[in-house]
């Protein structure tokens, strides 16, 4: 708020970009007194790659120019923001590469796709026991991930249709499960892991 309360003190709130965005999951760690905090309804925590430990909520004001008190369910990530700032300032970037898309459209119309048709993520656990996902529209896999128990390593949800990520349905859904590693083995390989 402090922030906030400057900004309109010196008249500059209407025409500031003002984004907050939590921090990934609550904490289980050790040297944070084993954590505290919930994920509400969704599965694991910090450092997860289940929903507990990656979804987390995110506002942007923009008075002069954003419309305001709407809400936004599309899929976006935090690498998302600097493209955004860039389109939203009609700024070039410094260099080719970005990582992240703007979230322009969807900050104009709830109707707007998201930006990302595949995404990934990848943590810890050396090369052969690293935690991995990948998403690709509701569909999402969570290969070694934290939490999981030994026979759930590969664990598939749909998102539309669970997003506490409860039930596997890996075992009823191979295809989807050939299909997504295999997007994941060519991300991968194109960073050169």
């Amino acid at each position: 708020m402090q922030v906030l309360d400057h900004l309109k003190e010196r008249g500059l709130r209407q025409d500031t970009i003002v984004i907050f965005q939590s921090d990934h999951g609550h904490s289980t760690e050790e040297r944070a007194h084993f954590g505290g905090g919930s994920a509400g309804p969704y599965r694991g925590e910090k450092f997860s790659l289940f929903e507990g430990g990656i979804r987390v909520p995110a506002i942007i004001s923009w008075p002069a120019t954003l419309p305001a008190g709407e809400t936004r369910d599309q899929f976006a990530t935090g690498c998302d923001w600097f493209p955004t700032i860039l389109q939203l300032t009609h700024t070039r970037p410094g260099r080719e590469a970005i990582d992240g898309q703007s979230l322009f459209p969807v900050l104009w119309a709830e109707t707007a796709p998201s930006p990302h048709r595949v995404f990934h993520w990848a943590s810890g656990g050396g090369r052969d026991n690293r935690q991995w996902a990948v998403r690709e529209g509701d569909w999402k896999l969570v290969v070694n991930g934290r939490g999981t128990e030994a026979g759930d390593k590969v664990f598939l949800s749909n998102l539309a249709e669970s997003v506490t990520e409860k039930v596997n349905v890996a075992a009823g859904h191979p295809d989807m499960v050939e299909r997504l590693t295999k997007l994941h083995e060519e991300w991968a390989a194109e960073l050169g892991e």
